[in-house]
């Protein structure tokens, strides 16, 4: 697939960050 994201990497970790959370932390919730 060659689809344009909306988000970029760096959108989406500044909006994790601004909820608290963390990339691991996600990772962990995911199992």
């Amino acid at each position: 697939m060659n689809t344009t994201a909306k988000w970029d990497r760096h959108q989406i970790n500044a909006e994790i960050r601004r909820r608290g959370m963390t990339l691991t932390g996600i990772a962990r919730d995911a199992g």
